[in-house]
């Protein structure tokens, strides 16, 4: 059956052998498509497309797949249609399971405990208020609110006795019900029933629409039924009865209607009809569903291969069937009746203007032509490897050049200026032909550049010269000029010239992109920096609104110049050009304003007229977060803790009209303000501080046009060693343990000083007042021993002098043990005082200098102890042995830094000299233990200089 319905609409519909690949892109389920028999499309208001199947139901954004079976909430595998509720509630008939509706990411149930009169639900129809008609086995219902509100058919119904497939509600509030036995028609509370017995073709009626003029159009089993003004009429192309099943049918935006069959896509308009089939690149004949979009693109959904994507008449692939040469355009060009030459890498094919009578020019078979060129008259020439071909009157002629001039010399371009003169470039450099002659240009000294790759004439006859490694050539009245990579040109290998009606000169070079040039200066260069998709460029033309457009080794790109800025975009093979690897100046703008590209792999043909801005940014949600690469709600990400600081945001643009060229913007406020750009959906930030953020981002369209940022906010904690609480009780923790450890320093020290000022005071009274007494009473004994008894008198005498040290002994240890006593001021105050009586009776003077300012420096013990012997042993030495009579005390501090300089006036010693008292060597210890340095000058007759310098550490309490 399948077959011979194929059969009949080729039939019924003319087909060319020159076929026209309408349908560019397919999404099957090797792209993530649940499943590849699809029974409903809907585009949703928040921009997504929804696909039922045969095994799920699948939610595409333009670039991924998100699926959904019955463990994922839905009633039923098996969707047979899908509408949207005013309240964005989406609907799905779960053949089997009542319905499934999807609302806020939730899917929730209704079948026959709900109030559904069936759980075998077939079709939906959303009314203007808001109810939803829902079709099933015996009965048809009405949801309104996601409740069942009304059955209208009972049992008895004559229209209930089989499936009920169809519903529609017209523009005059008629109801249109099509089951397996025909149509009901409910108006102001009567039924109509119609059958095949009125008219229709068929009882079987899958789908039903309307169009702007009130005709309802019935789907059928066998074709298509129109019902206007109570008449029924079947559908004929060419006096012909459509005998096909019709299972879905819609009216697009431009007033067209499209019939999903079981043989292909019909297209009605204005009368006239179009069959989309495999042979325009249908993946399957057998269609289920159809659907358009805001954009107008059309969406079908086949039997068994995924859903088909056709952008109507945009872009289409000539294939010229029955053609092995035909695979390779090299070049084309169209006459002023429109004939259109196809030039190959073997010959060359012809077409009328609705291409489709083709044909091979026979006497060219078997040559590769690189270009074509076409006079006033309608002749053709043709530029082949070593000659050109000349077809005058359908009749070919061959012109090669002279034999002197023809070594390795392809003809790489055709021109045909504004005097109707043929420009012909060549590898052995630029002719004219004219008369069968070939002229080459010259010049009055010199000859023109050789290896030209392509020709081209300015309106006021400018000659430019493209050539293979020497740049551009401008040649007018027998003078030349050059632009080339030392004067601005990008790259001296020049593939293509174009010239637009504003004279201006565009330059498509090897691998500089391609450079402008006004007045012989290049003004501005595009390329891939600024969004070229290949610096190689092989073609380069203008449509009727003056985009131009630039082919490449990487697709087409048109460059569109807003208030003088230049912004591009690109039609690739994705979006269903032939190939992407262009060919050299193959491009042409038809009579028609169509653009041709020709490639390695056949020839696409573009038409700007439906090429209409898309104003409309894309729709921007933030879909999906994960921390440490796991999934986390998007609803909880209110507060996160600070080991929650690997951020991976998921975000989906949808711009279903070219969905792969969606530019992101992102950015993280709190972190960073700056806004960064990318291709792909999803930003990762690590290892972010504590603190308050916000995640933005925005999205733009091939137009340029942005979305409003969406917007994300959340908190970091900080860590709780990090909060202020824990900050508050470490500061009062150190503070307690600051003050407790200074009380208990505080009573240590204090308890320290009350023992040494008890060991001071016991030292003095108990041990100082016994050897006072035992040094008196040594004296009274002495005094009265008898003259005779000398030994026993010098020992006492020995007694008393040992008594008298011991005793000046303790004074010292008793001073430096005292804490009352314990700044330097004290210090030298005791060895001046230490001396008063004994240089009283010499005629030695002891003087101490600077002594006032050292009352506020409190020394430990073991320093006060070591400087002050050392001080002492110089100034016992200087008494005994220096002779003189002024002895010097000098003591200066900067900082902790303490300077004390000894001098006397005496009679000196040699410092030469190999024996060193041990005086010097005992000061010299103690000023080491203390980490200080002594050092001494001496000279004979001029008295002694000791010098202590050392630091100190003043003690913070005066009693220490």
């Amino acid at each position: 059956m399948k077959y011979l319905v194929r059969i009949f609409l080729i039939l019924l519909i003319p087909v060319s052998i020159l076929s026209q690949i309408k349908i560019h892109k397919n999404i099957s389920a090797e792209d993530g498509l649940i499943n590849n028999r699809v029974y409903a499309i809907l585009e949703d208001s928040q921009g997504y497309i929804w696909f039922g199947t045969h095994f799920g139901i699948s939610r595409w954004d333009g670039q991924r797949f998100y699926n959904f079976s019955t463990k994922d909430g839905i009633a039923s595998p098996t969707v047979f249609d899908i509408v949207e509720g005013k309240d964005s509630t989406i609907y799905f008939s779960t053949y089997g399971g009542g319905i499934t509706a999807y609302k806020n990411g939730k899917f929730s149930i209704f079948n026959t405990d709900s109030g559904l009169a069936t759980n075998w639900i077939n079709n939906f129809f959303v009314r203007d208020n808001g109810d939803v008609f829902v079709t099933g086995i015996v009965e048809l219902s009405i949801l309104s609110h996601q409740k069942v509100i009304d059955t209208i058919f009972t049992i008895n119904s004559p229209v209930t006795k089989d499936d009920v497939w169809s519903v529609y509600e017209s523009k005059d509030s008629s109801l249109y019900v099509g089951a397996f036995n025909g149509l009901q028609v409910i108006k102001n509370g009567s039924i109509q029933h119609f059958t095949t017995e009125d008219g229709l073709v068929s009882d079987t009626i899958w789908t039903i629409a309307q169009d702007e003029n009130g005709v309802i159009y019935l789907g059928t089993q066998r074709g298509v039924s129109k019902y206007f003004n109570g008449v029924f009429t079947s559908l004929r192309i060419n006096g012909k009865l459509f005998d096909y099943e019709v299972h879905d049918i819609i009216i697009s935006s431009d007033k067209k209607i499209y019939y999903a069959t079981s043989g292909g896509l019909i297209i009605e308009a204005n009368n006239q009809y179009e069959l989309i089939s495999k042979d325009n690149g249908l993946q399957q004949n057998e269609i289920w569903s159809i659907y358009e979009d805001k954009h107008g693109t059309i969406y079908i959904g086949t039997n068994d291969h995924g859903v088909d994507i056709y952008s109507p008449g945009k872009l289409e692939t000539v294939k010229f069937n029955g053609y092995d040469n035909s695979k390779n355009i090299l070049s084309f060009s169209q006459d002023s009746n429109g004939k259109y030459y196809f030039g190959t890498g073997s010959g060359v094919l012809t077409s009328n203007n609705d291409l489709r009578d083709i044909n091979s020019i026979k006497d060219l078979k078997g040559q590769r032509v690189h270009s074509i060129t076409i006079d006033r008259n309608n002749n053709v020439y043709f530029g082949l490897d070593y000659k050109i071909g000349e077809l005058v009157n359908n009749r070919i002629s061959f012109h090669s050049l002279k034999n002197s001039d023809i070594g390795f010399n392809k003809i790489q371009s055709i021109f045909r200026d504004n005097y109707d003169r043929i420009l012909i470039g060549s590898q052995s450099g630029a002719y004219i032909f004219d008369n069968n002659e070939f002229n080459r240009l010259k010049l009055q000294t010199g000859r023109l550049p050789s290896f030209i790759q392509t020709i081209y004439s300015t309106n006021d006859t400018t000659l430019l010269l493209g050539t293979h490694g020497m740049g551009i050539y401008f040649f007018k009245n027998e003078s030349i000029f050059s632009l080339n990579e030392n004067n601005g040109l990008t790259h001296d290998v020049v593939n293509c010239i174009y010239v637009n009606e504003h004279n201006t000169i565009f330059v498509g070079t090897e691998q500089g992109g391609v450079n402008i040039i006004k007045n012989f200066t290049v003004t501005d260069t595009i390329n891939s920096e600024l969004g070229l998709t290949s610096n190689t460029i092989m073609g380069i033309i203008d449509d009727d609104n003056g985009n131009i457009y630039i082919s490449t080794t990487r697709g087409v790109n048109i460059l569109t110049f807003y208030a003088g800025e230049p912004f591009i975009r690109t039609i690739l093979k994705e979006d269903g050009l032939v190939s992407n690897n262009t060919n050299r100046n193959a491009v042409l703008k038809d009579n028609n304003g169509m653009i041709w590209i020709g490639t390695s792999e056949g020839v696409s043909k573009y038409n700007p007229k439906v090429d209409k801005v898309n104003s409309a940014p894309p729709k921007i949600y933030i879909t999906g977060i994960e921390i440490f690469n796991k999934n986390y709600p998007l609803d909880s990400l209110k507060e996160l803790g600070h080991d929650q600081n690997f951020l991976k945001f998921v975000y989906t643009g949808i711009n279903l009209s070219a969905p792969n060229k969606i530019i992101y913007h992102y950015r993280l406020k709190g972190s960073n303000d700056f806004w960064m750009e990318s291709k792909i959906n999803y930003a990762n930030f690590t290892n972010l501080d504590d603190g308050e953020y916000k995640f933005e981002v925005k999205a733009r369209n091939e137009w340029g046009y942005w979305s409003d940022p969406t917007s994300l906010s959340f908190i970091i904690n900080p860590a709780w060693w990090e909060t202020w609480w824990f900050y508050t009780f470490s500061i009062l923790s150190i503070g307690f343990l600051i003050a407790f450890f200074a009380s208990y320093r505080y009573r240590n020290l204090l308890a320290i000083e009350k023992m040494r000022s008890k060991i001071s005071t016991d030292l003095h009274d108990s041990v100082g007042s016994g050897l006072s007494e035992i040094s008196i009473l040594t004296e009274l004994i002495g005094a009265q021993i008898p003259e005779d008894r000398s030994d026993l008198k010098s020992g006492m005498s020995n007694v008393t002098t040992i008594s008298r040290t011991l005793i000046e002994s303790m004074s010292d240890i008793v001073w430096l043990v005292n804490p009352k006593k314990d700044s330097l001021k004290d210090l030298f105050k005791r060895l001046q005082m230490s001396y008063h009586e004994v240089l009283k009776y010499t005629d030695i003077d002891l003087s101490v200098e600077n002594i006032e300012d050292l009352d506020n420096i409190h020394l430990p013990m073991n320093f006060r102890q070591h400087l002050y012997l050392i001080f002492k042993e110089a100034i016992n030495n200087a008494i005994k042995y220096s002779g003189g009579d002024l002895l010097k005390l000098s003591i200066s501090t900067i900082g902790n830094n303490l300077t004390v300089v000894f001098s006397d006036n005496g009679q000196g010693f040699d410092q030469n000299a190999d024996k060193m008292g041990n005086g010097l060597l005992n000061m010299k210890n103690r000023a080491n233990e203390i980490g200080g340095k002594i050092e001494y000058k001496s000279e004979i007759n001029k008295g002694t200089i000791i010098k202590f310098t050392g630091k100190f550490q003043k003690q913070k309490l005066s009693f220490i």
